[in-house]
């Protein structure tokens, strides 16, 4: 299992070596690199590497945060049989974010992005089971809309000649259409939430580098880097807010009624991701990867976290079996209180700084105000699903017997979340003034600035009331346990195109293309081989015995 820490150490390595090269692309706005691959006659094909500031400094994060998953997971996949293959397949994953992250050419970064999605499906099955083939089946389905979409995309850029996305030419609506709807398979919005919960399938480590920095926050890479030439339509800006908060409403909601540990997660994710969304129509990229890049932090912390109580507890994923953990696990709890305060935004933590960034970006902007009403009540449903889960982890009832001995004494675990709690405390504050220093202080009445603070309090009364008394109503939990019934709008996309697919199989590859290429020769060929066999049985054999009879005689009588 030391191919764990060996790729750990290599990684965290690559991540500190970013560190000056960051600081000093900070003074230069882009430099473009353009690596000679190949040549073929006068014809040169070039591999183009973009360095920025929001590029680096995203990798950085990735590298890091992926350099302690593998060490993390030295402990969490010790039973692991081949470890090599898990190592090797999470590597081509970490690669594949970093050729998206880099790579300013759509062609070229198509690379990135169908690996993701290819090298996903490989380890939501890595378990395999039907569970895990259902689940990679649906991530699988889901992201192909995205990467045909993408496809589009490079063909329409034909029309202005390059594949770049440097320039920052108006693209239309047919075209910024098509990349939200790319942008949002990766990233998992509505219609297509349903595939993220589900990718749970896949083992604990690599849940916590999907949700954190990789996978998911693809899209919203995807829709930064295009922020130039995107908003060109208030049709393509009014549909990247309505998915932005309905994805982060319904995430947040859903959370409230959801039993698995890693599926409240991984809805809590989703609510995040939506957030995200909104402020890319704040016309601020660098808030949105500024918020992207807390939420990495916090977000690997409360996965590994859960892992750790996971993998304690023989593979419970039920929230309301690991209870009394805080004098089991106390280094446990204490790392996933800190990210639970992170992510609800409590004051001088990560999120604080990010989602006040975007709370005030949004009044400044003259958002409507159901628009800012909608941020609030999502804000107050994130703090009420985290200290929901808090209080079934610190005072719940334990599925444990009275002779039970857990504890979170494997330090090997136990660095990651050390080194990430301190991300997620002294993160915002210090990444505030390397990803955001122009950001342009904005000075509120008090009822504003009370307001993102009283809605947290508001949280906490609404988790107290749904501890006490629940979610009341059979449709509304119905509701909610059914994702706002997107898991059955998933079933026609997987089960549709499982079925055209098969269709298609048939009637093409097994049907008009074997008749008119295959089985078409062999029918053409077929009676001209039988013709000329029974020309042959029939005449030339007896004419070459006769024959060979004459000259036999001919030869016996000259001689």
């Amino acid at each position: 299992m030391t191919v764990f820490k060996s790729l750990s150490l290599v990684l965290v390595t690559s991540s500190l070596m970013l560190v000056p090269l960051g600081i000093s692309c900070s003074y230069f706005s882009v430099v473009l690199l353009e690596w000679e691959l190949f040549s073929v006659g006068p014809v040169s094909f070039f591999l183009p590497v973009l360095l920025d500031k929001m590029g680096i400094f995203f990798s950085l994060v990735v590298l890091l945060i992926s350099g302690l998953v593998f060490w993390y997971s030295h402990s969490y996949m010790a039973g692991e049989v081949f470890p090599r293959r898990f190592g090797l397949i999470t590597v081509l994953f970490v690669v594949s974010m970093n050729i998206l992250i880099y790579v300013p050419n759509l062609v070229s970064l198509l690379l990135g992005w169908d690996g993701l999605g290819l090298i996903s499906f490989c380890l939501v099955i890595y378990y395999q089971n039907k569970k895990s083939l259902a689940s990679g089946m649906i991530t699988a389905l889901m992201n192909r809309v995205g990467d045909a979409c993408l496809v589009l995309v490079i063909a329409g850029f034909l029309c202005f000649g390059h594949w770049s996305i440097l320039y920052r030419e108006m693209i239309g609506v047919v075209l910024g259409v098509l990349v939200v709807v790319a942008a949002s398979t990766k990233s998992a919005q509505i219609p297509f939430s349903s595939w993220l919960p589900a990718a749970m399938a896949a083992p604990t480590p690599i849940s916590a580098l999907v949700h954190s920095s990789t996978l998911v926050t693809a899209g919203v890479y995807l829709g930064i880097r295009f922020h130039g030439m995107l908003f060109s339509s208030s049709f393509v800006w009014g549909v990247v807010l309505l998915l932005g908060v309905s994805t982060t409403l319904m995430a947040s909601s859903v959370a409230l009624v959801e039993s698995d540990l890693k599926k409240v997660v991984a809805l809590s994710t989703l609510s995040q991701l939506g957030l995200m969304f909104c402020s890319l129509v704040l016309m601020s990229p660098e808030i949105c990867l500024f918020h992207l890049v807390m939420h990495s932090l916090f977000k690997a912390l409360l996965f590994l976290g859960v892992g750790n109580v996971i993998h304690s507890h023989g593979g419970s994923q039920d929230l309301r079996s690991v209870g009394m953990l805080w004098s089991q696990f106390p280094v446990t709890v204490a790392s996933m209180n800190v990210s639970f305060l992170a992510m609800s935004g409590t004051p001088f933590l990560a999120a604080f700084y990010s989602k006040d960034m975007i709370i005030q970006s949004s009044v400044v902007s003259g958002f409507p105000i159901l628009v800012l009403v909608l941020f609030l009540i999502s804000l107050n449903l994130t703090a009420s699903y985290c200290i929901r889960m808090a209080y079934y982890m610190l005072w719940g009832v334990s599925s444990q017997g009275g002779l039970s001995c857990l504890s979170d004494q494997d330090k090997i675990m136990g660095v990651p979340m050390l080194v990430l709690s301190i991300g997620s405390v002294l993160g915002g504050a210090v990444m505030s003034r390397v990803l955001v220093p122009s950001y342009e202080v904005v000075v509120l009445s008090w009822e504003l600035f009370l307001v993102p603070i009283l809605s947290i309090g508001g949280g906490v009364l609404l988790s107290g009331f749904v501890l006490v008394y629940g979610i009341r109503g059979y449709s509304v939990n119905f509701l909610l346990m059914q994702m706002w019934f997107l898991k059955d709008l998933s079933l026609p996309v997987v089960g549709y195109g499982l079925g055209s697919s098969g269709s298609m199989t048939k009637v093409l590859d097994q049907g008009w293309n074997e008749y008119t290429t295959a089985k078409s020769s062999g029918y053409i060929l077929g009676p001209v081989f039988g013709y000329s066999w029974n020309f042959q049985e029939s005449t030339l054999k007896p004419l070459v015995f006769f024959s060979g009879w004459v000259l036999a005689g001919v030869v016996l009588w000259v001689s």
